[in-house]
């Protein structure tokens, strides 16, 4: 008889799934945030000619607030191809993975205050 062994969870932080209006920005191009944790977030956004830039940084803003959390230093973890995605049937997505890297005091507050209120 076979027994499955399960991965162990590496990710210290709950994600928690966002709602459609918020965004993260590195300056030059935009990507719809799906999920989120105190240890980083995942993003999709359409893949043109123009890659998403390697960016260090990311900012985090909510369409239709005055919500903008700047300059947040980061790492990325993946980013893939999302194979037909139903909002976007005729766009072709990427997905990029991130983690935070050596968040301030403030931002680690902002953060965890927009999870709170951001979340579904």
């Amino acid at each position: 008889m076979k027994t499955e062994t399960r991965q162990p969870e590496r990710r210290k932080f709950k994600r928690f799934n966002i709602k459609k209006n918020v965004f993260a920005t590195d300056a030059d191009r935009v990507g719809q945030i799906i999920d989120l944790s105190m240890g980083g977030l995942a993003f999709r956004y359409p893949e043109l000619e123009k890659p998403f830039m390697e960016s260090q940084k990311l900012d985090i803003f909510v369409k239709d607030s005055n919500f903008f959390l700047p300059n947040l230093s980061i790492m990325t973890v993946s980013d893939n191809k999302v194979v037909n995605h139903s909002d976007y049937p005729m766009t072709l997505l990427r997905r990029r993975s991130v983690k935070f890297q050596e968040l301030t005091l403030e931002q680690k507050f902002q953060l965890e205050y927009f999870l709170w209120t951001h979340h579904k």
